[in-house]
């Protein structure tokens, strides 16, 4: 790519920052033909860096919406949370947080112990790779495509002998936590810790926190999975209904 075509596409994403932009007010903006805005524009949303809108205007993509994020609204993510991780603790028993994208690797930001005895490590500030645990699979199951691909090109750690690595696999994951709207990995990350995680969404349906639930496998069974899980789900899309969405699947 040219130094201009950058220049151009950069041009673009700051015109687009404030949201709600038209091609037309793009290229009369940035001075360029509506054709050569439209097919950067479709690039820079292909690489997640722009969104289309619902109303057809341009803003901000996930990956600006995450750096956002890190920077500017953990604390208010982790107000809105609060409360919410306190609840889910009553109701589960176990250690839950709340979780960022940071690149291409998930950030634990807010953590409440549970009130089990026997309790697994604290993660907050804790930052692994999103294929690894359930809070980075179900943040980079709603990436946009070229995004997941492009994860999936670079090679893939493998903390333990049941971590998922195949990008076949993943795929084929990530599609399933789209439809069932949680994940869970069973000793994927370390020897003896299970978790179970659900997305935060937006308005626009932008990934922008994971609400997770973890502890000793030992304590997961058949029955406290589906209550563990569908209390993980109904916390995170009550804090995606806050955010815009409604739900979080």
């Amino acid at each position: 790519m040219s130094v201009q075509s950058v220049e151009r596409a950069v041009a673009l994403l700051i015109a687009s920052a404030p949201g709600g932009r038209s091609l037309t007010e793009l290229a009369t903006e940035v001075d360029l033909p509506v054709s050569t805005a439209a097919r950067l524009l479709g690039t820079l949303c292909e690489l997640g860096v722009v969104s289309r809108e619902p109303d057809g205007g341009y803003g901000p993509g996930a990956v600006l919406q995450g750096l956002a994020i890190g920077m500017d609204r953990t604390a208010s993510l982790r107000a809105l949370t609060d409360a919410s991780l306190v609840d889910l603790v009553g109701v589960t028993g176990e250690t839950c947080g709340m979780s960022i994208a940071v690149g291409d690797e998930v950030r634990y930001i807010a953590e409440v112990s549970g009130s089990n005895l026997i309790q697994v490590r604290e993660f907050t500030n804790y930052q692994l790779p999103l294929h690894i645990v359930s809070s980075g699979l179900v943040i980079l199951a709603h990436w946009p495509a070229a995004l997941v691909e492009r994860y999936l090109e670079q090679p893939l750690e493998e903390f333990t002998a049941k971590s998922v690595i195949d990008p076949a696999l993943i795929r084929t994951r990530l599609d399933r936590i789209r439809s069932d709207g949680f994940c869970w990995t069973r000793e994927e990350f370390a020897e003896g810790i299970s978790s179970v995680a659900a997305p935060v969404l937006d308005f626009s349906g932008t990934p922008v926190a994971a609400i997770h639930c973890h502890g000793p496998t030992f304590r997961f069974d058949a029955t406290s999975d589906v209550r563990i899980q569908e209390a993980v789900a109904a916390a995170a899309n009550g804090i995606s209904a806050v955010l815009g969405t409604g739900a979080a699947a």
